[in-house]
Order: structure tokens, then C-alpha cells, then sequence
């Protein structure tokens, strides 16, 4: 699982946040949250149709779910393996064309609990 934490006045996040939606369009093995940190919810509808997001996108009103996994920076990308344990942390904007980027986060988020892999673990299935 990929929970991306954005707002929409972050201008790395406004750069991103298309390239994520298009990884995550390419990734039906991958569940994978936007979550707005703070901010209205008309204007987190409006943006995320501006990008082109079609997956969920969670409001965090008052900064509770990024307090309490220790989001500090926008944005930040955490993947979480399939226990739903933190595995990896980037902070800052990232290059989701870039396979040496998604490899490892795909790889951790869809091993199952007994440590198998579905066929397709690149980023380019």
C-alpha cells in the first residue's frame, strides 16, 4: 500500500502528484492513497480532477493521520508492506517514470504476508 500525504499549495506536490496518478493508473496491484494534509474539501476535489487522480483521496483536517506517522515534510511517500507496516519513507517529491523509484516500493508493497510475489513485480506491468 502507497500513502502519499500532499497538500495543495505544495509546488513539489502540485508537480508530482500527476506522475503518481499515472503510476498508480498503470498499478492495479498497488492500493494507493493520496492523503491532503489540512486543507478544504472543495479545493482537494478541484485539484485532484486538475491532475487526473482517480483513486481515493483521504482529507486529513486536522493533521492527525500525518502526526501519527510522523509526516514532517510535504510530500511524503510512505509504503507499507502487506502487515501494513511502515517499510519505506520518502521525503520529498519523487520521479515516478523512474523504475530505479518504483521497483522497491512495488516490490515491498506487493509481497503477500508469507513473503511471495505475484508474477509482475516490476513497475512497468
Amino acid at each position: 500500500m502507497v500513502l502519499h500525504f500532499f497538500a495543495t499549495w505544495c509546488e513539489p506536490c502540485r508537480a508530482e502528484l500527476p506522475l503518481l496518478a499515472a503510476f498508480a493508473d498503470r498499478r492495479d496491484d498497488l492500493i494507493t492513497f493520496a492523503i491532503d494534509v489540512g486543507e478544504v474539501d472543495l479545493r482537494v476535489k478541484r485539484f485532484a480532477a486538475q491532475v487526473g487522480w482517480s483513486r481515493p483521496v483521504l482529507l486529513d483536517r486536522d493533521r492527525a493521520v500525518a502526526r501519527a506517522f510522523g509526516v514532517t515534510a510535504l510530500p511524503t511517500t510512505i509504503v507499507l508492506d502487506a502487515t501494513s507496516t511502515p517499510r519505506l519513507v520518502a521525503e520529498g517529491d519523487l520521479d515516478w517514470r523512474d523504475p530505479t523509484v518504483t521497483a522497491p516500493l512495488v516490490a515491498l508493497a506487493t509481497t503477500t504476508p508469507d513473503g511471495r510475489t505475484p508474477a509482475c513485480t516490476d513497475a512497468t506491468c
